[in-house]
C-alpha cells in the first residue's frame, strides 16, 4: 500500500491596508480604515491592527482602537472604524499610525502600516473687545478692559492694545496705555488696565478710544475699537460767571459749530467759581458772544444777564439758549431783566434741565454801548 500526498501549490495571500495614506475631517466623527487580502481563500483568515499615537494623541483627538479583522472563505475585504473627537481647539493637522500585526492563515504585506491625518476643521480665532463701549465713573481710579478669543488654540497669540483721545486728554483725564497683549497657548481672555484722573474740574463727560491691531496667531474681528467713557463726577454748587468763547474759533451757523472743544478749558481759562468773567460789546456794530455750560445732573438752573443798566437793557439785547449742541432753541429772553429758569416753573419758558452741555448766545445791538461790560451768571442747584 502506498501513501499518496497533493502538495497544495496556491501560495498564501497577503493582508494589507488599501492604502498608505488615509485622511479625515475632524467634525467626521469616524474614519474608516480598509484591509485587503491579495487573493480569496477557502480558510477563515484573521490580522490584528492597532492605531498608535503619532502626533494626534489618543483620548483628545481620537479614541484608542485595536482588534482582529476576520476575512470568511471567499471574502477579500474587511475594515474597521477610529472614532475622531471633534474639539475647538485651533491645531496644526494630526496624524495617526495604523498598524497589521499577528496575521493566521494569510502573511503580511505591504502596506502594513498606514497613517491616518486628521484634518483640522477650526479656523483660526478671532480677537475682539468684549463690547464696543465702556463707562467707568472718574473716582474709580482704574478701568478695566476685557479682550477674548473666539476659541482656544495651540499657538501664542499676540496684539498690540492703545488707547488715544476722544474728548478726553491723555495725561490729563487718564493715563495713556500702549501694550502688547499675550494669550498663551489655551488661553482665550485676557484684561487691560487704563488709570483715570480724578480731577476736581466740571467739564461732562469725556471719551477715549480703544484699540487693538496687528495680531498674530489671531484676526481681528468686531469690535476691535471701543469707546471708554469717563462719566465726570464733579459739579458745580451755587452762582458762577461764564467766560465767553472767543470767536477766533467760531465759525457759527449753530451752536455747536462753534465751540472749539469739548470742555471748560476754552479761551479763557478753565472756569471757576472765584473768577468773575466780563462780556463785552465788540466794535460798532452788533455783536454775537458765546458761551457754554455743563449740567452734571438733572436740577433746575438760572442763566441770567447781570450788569445790564436801564438805558441798555432797552436796546433789543437778547438771551438764547440750546440744548445738547443742537440748533432747536429751549429758551430766549429779550427783555430785561435777562434770565431764564432750565427746566421753567413760569415766564420765560426755558424745556432744558436735563443733564448735558448748554449753549448760550448773548446778543447785543450796534445801540449798546461798547465800554459797558455784563456779566453771564448762572446758578445751579
Amino acid at each position: 500500500m502506498a501513501l499518496l500526498t497533493i502538495e497544495d501549490d496556491d501560495t498564501r495571500p497577503t493582508v494589507q491596508f488599501s492604502r498608505s495614506v488615509y485622511s479625515v475631517d475632524e467634525d467626521a466623527s469616524l474614519a474608516i480604515i480598509i484591509a485587503t487580502l491579495s487573493a480569496s481563500v477557502d480558510l477563515t483568515a484573521t490580522v490584528g491592527y492597532t492605531t498608535i499615537d503619532k502626533t494626534a494623541t489618543s483620548g483628545d483627538d481620537y479614541i484608542l482602537s485595536s482588534g482582529t479583522l476576520t476575512f470568511p472563505p471567499g471574502e477579500t475585504v474587511e475594515g474597521f472604524a477610529v472614532q475622531i473627537i471633534n474639539d475647538d481647539l485651533d491645531e496644526p493637522d494630526e496624524t495617526i499610525t495604523l498598524e497589521l500585526r499577528n496575521c493566521h492563515n494569510t502573511l503580511i504585506g505591504v502596506p502594513n502600516k498606514a497613517v491616518l491625518t486628521i484634518v483640522d476643521d477650526d479656523g483660526e480665532p478671532t480677537i475682539r473687545f468684549t463690547s464696543d463701549a465702556y463707562s467707568i465713573k472718574e473716582d474709580t481710579g482704574m478701568a478695566l478692559l476685557t479682550t477674548t478669543l473666539s476659541n482656544q488654540t495651540v499657538y501664542t497669540v499676540t496684539a498690540n492694545f492703545s488707547t488715544s483721545d476722544g474728548t478726553a486728554t491723555s495725561n490729563d483725564d487718564y493715563m495713556p496705555v500702549t501694550r502688547l497683549l499675550v494669550l498663551p497657548p489655551g488661553q482665550t481672555v485676557i484684561t487691560s488696565t487704563v488709570n483715570i484722573i480724578n480731577d476736581s474740574s466740571v467739564e461732562g463727560d469725556e471719551t477715549m478710544l480703544l484699540t487693538l491691531g496687528t495680531p498674530v496667531s489671531a484676526m481681528l474681528s468686531w469690535p476691535y475699537s471701543a469707546t471708554l467713557i469717563i462719566e465726570d463726577d464733579d459739579r458745580l454748587v451755587g452762582s458762577v460767571f461764564l467766560p465767553a468763547i472767543m470767536k477766533d474759533y467760531c465759525t457759527f451757523t449753530g451752536p455747536y459749530e462753534c465751540e472749539p472743544n469739548n470742555s471748560y478749558l476754552n479761551a479763557n481759562g478753565p472756569l471757576s467759581t472765584a473768577t468773575d468773567y466780563y462780556g463785552f460789546h465788540s466794535g460798532s456794530g452788533q455783536d454775537w458772544d458765546y458761551y457754554k455750560l455743563y449740567q452734571s445732573e438733572e436740577g433746575q438752573i438760572t442763566i441770567a444777564l447781570t450788569d445790564i443798566t436801564d438805558d441798555e437793557a432797552g436796546q433789543s439785547v437778547q438771551l438764547q439758549v440750546f440744548f445738547d449742541s443742537t440748533e432747536i432753541r429751549v429758551g430766549s429772553d429779550v427783555e430785561a431783566p435777562y434770565y431764564i429758569i432750565c427746566p421753567s416753573t413760569g415766564s420765560p419758558e426755558c424745556t432744558g434741565g436735563m443733564p448735558g452741555w448748554y449753549y448760550i448766545l448773548v446778543y447785543t445791538p450796534a445801540e449798546y454801548s461798547s465800554s459797558t461790560p455784563y456779566k453771564l451768571r448762572v446758578t445751579y442747584p
